[in-house]
């Protein structure tokens, strides 16, 4: 993830990121992380298609999947403003927004109306399941489970109220089901070999629209019958299109399609002529009230910031990306604006790390003395330095004709572990002696789906994740220097840049939800065990360290 992330970052031009720290700590109790500010919000163009926008949402935290009540009078979403994702009710103008879910230990998702506009129907998301639940709009009643124990999700109303649509996921597949409102004789309407995802009922009652890949492997728009007979695409074009949800006089549907480096919104006509751009630039799940409104999520301006926090207690003190930890941790190294800096842990003024040119991804000497880091060494072709505190000379290690070299770890073994490849997306993990003498090498046992080491602090061990197995990103550990790799996690949710406990004893990273995108830190014993929430926190956070 840390890779996708400093894509993002490359498409900003690099700006400006925060470097922070905590109060007072006591030995490995301190985590560094970052945070991510800003996000979606929800805005409404007036009528659809209208070049003028209107802000619907301008809360700090992230707010999404916008859909009008049935007169139009109010608006549904979810929202990071309290925490955990939660479904919130607000006036049509956004004003005067009230939380309608109370269960804070799961997230609220992707809510949908009731035809007569009483209650909200929705997924809720645990650790390792997703059911349908349903809720009072005026939020005076306790949520009500509709599915659960499995992993259920995008669930939407019939025009009459009688049914529900949603999505149902077992092992690696997703397929469209139908139930009664109150959950009574569930049955499959779309089981394919291909995923078909976010089903919506157009209100004629006479479709279903989900996603599902097209001609060209790309995700497309489909249509189908509620029994499931006349499925067929919308779509068929080469663009990736996703998010549908129909117009109100179910005649075209409205989604977002990806083109120019974008999510942007289109619609496109049941009777199968071209798609038509609805409005120019970003734009995610968007929705038509009866009022012709058009509802849509788009980015606003984003920062990250490298926080610090030991216990309850920590602060952000500036921006940047890619924290490290100085072993005893008084120090935090960061990467901020292509180039390495120093931050007290414990807040004060930052230091720049002397590097030569560009400087990425920097991992600490196990003796705290040292730095290691990426940087440009000739056409198309990278190196690792390291460079001795607090004003040594950078000393090459190892040159690569890759695009993409990071994720470096320095282990107490002197081996300094990283991911390298051809792209971002596709990399191997090697390793390198700091001190030169040993050549890189890839780990044993690796695969071109492998990212993020990080060596245990006795340096016996090499935490990493992977796809190899199940297609979704998991934790692996693997003895060194030979070993079969273990997968420690399995909950089908996408991890990212593992870490290690000062002890040895657990293992922290990233969890990433595949749909919504935000980011939580997670720790799971390395023995194997149920994975538990590191930080709760209201705002997206990857990255972390641990000292």
């Amino acid at each position: 993830m840390r890779q996708q992330r400093r894509t993002l970052i490359a498409l900003l031009g690099l700006a400006a990121l925060v470097a922070a720290a905590a109060a007072s700590a006591t030995g490995g109790d301190r985590i560094a992380y970052v945070q991510e500010d800003g996000g979606y919000q929800i805005r409404a163009a007036n009528p659809a298609g209208s070049p003028v926008v209107t802000d619907l949402t301008n809360d700090p935290s992230p707010s999404r999947h916008a859909v009008g009540s049935p007169d139009g009078s109010r608006i549904a979403y979810m929202s990071t403003r309290d925490g955990s994702w939660q479904i919130y009710v607000a006036n049509a103008d956004g004003s005067n927004p009230v939380r309608v879910t109370s269960d804070l230990t799961r997230d609220a998702l992707a809510p949908q109306w009731s035809p007569d506009g009483t209650r909200i129907v929705y997924y809720s998301r645990g650790l390792d399941d997703s059911e349908i639940r349903t809720v009072a709009a005026d939020g005076t009643g306790k949520e009500a489970t509709i599915t659960s124990g499995g992993e259920d999700s995008f669930p939407d109303y019939s025009p009459d109220g009688t049914h529900i649509v949603f999505e149902r996921t077992v092992g690696m597949n997703a397929d469209i089901w139908v139930m009664q409102a109150d959950g009574g004789n569930q049955l499959p309407i779309r089981a394919t070999t291909n995923r078909s995802l976010y089903p919506v009922w157009s209100p004629d009652g006479n479709w279903i629209a989900f996603c599902s890949p097209g001609p060209n492997s790309q995700i497309d728009i489909w249509v189908m019958r509620p029994d499931g007979s006349d499925a067929h695409d919308i779509t068929p074009d080469p663009y990736a299109d996703a998010d549908a949800s129909w117009a109100p006089d179910s005649r075209s549907l409205l989604y977002t399609s990806y083109r120019n480096n974008g999510w942007t919104l289109y619609t496109a006509p049941l009777a199968g002529s071209p798609p038509t751009q609805l409005r120019q630039g970003p734009g995610d799940f968007p929705s038509e009230g009866r009022d012709g409104r058009l509802l849509f999520d788009t980015y606003k301006p984003i920062s990250w910031q490298v926080c610090a926090r030991t216990g309850s207690a920590g602060s952000c003190l500036g921006e940047g990306v890619e924290p490290a930890l100085s072993p005893d941790g008084t120090r935090v190294a960061f990467e901020n604006g292509a180039h390495l800096w120093i931050v007290p842990a414990a807040g004060g003024p930052t230091t720049r790390v002397r590097a030569a040119g560009l400087a990425f991804s920097p991992a600490w000497s196990p003796d705290g003395k040292s730095l290691a880091f990426v940087s440009p060494a000739g056409k198309r072709t990278l190196g690792i330095y390291t460079v001795a505190l607090p004003k040594g000379k950078p000393r090459l290690v190892t040159t690569m004709k890759v695009a993409f070299i990071g994720d470096l770890d320095w282990g107490a073994n002197g081996l300094i572990a990283f991911d390298a490849g051809p792209s971002e997306g596709q990399v191997d993990i090697w390793v390198v002696g700091a001190n030169g003498k040993v050549a890189a090498r890839k780990i044993p046992n690796g695969t071109p789906y492998d990212s993020g080491p990080a060596w245990s602090p006795d340096g016996t061990k090499l935490a990493y994740v992977s796809h190899r197995d199940t297609g979704l990103y998991e934790v692996y550990v693997q003895p060194w220097p030979s070993g079969a790799a273990t997968a420690i996690t399995n909950d089908r949710m996408e991890k990212g840049e593992p870490f290690w406990s000062p002890d040895g004893t657990r293992i922290g990273y990233t969890q990433q939800d595949s749909v919504w995108g935000d980011e939580r830190l997670m720790s799971v014993p390395v023995a194997g065990g149920t994975p538990t929430p590191l930080l709760a926190l209201s705002k997206p956070v990857f990255s972390g360290a641990w000292r």
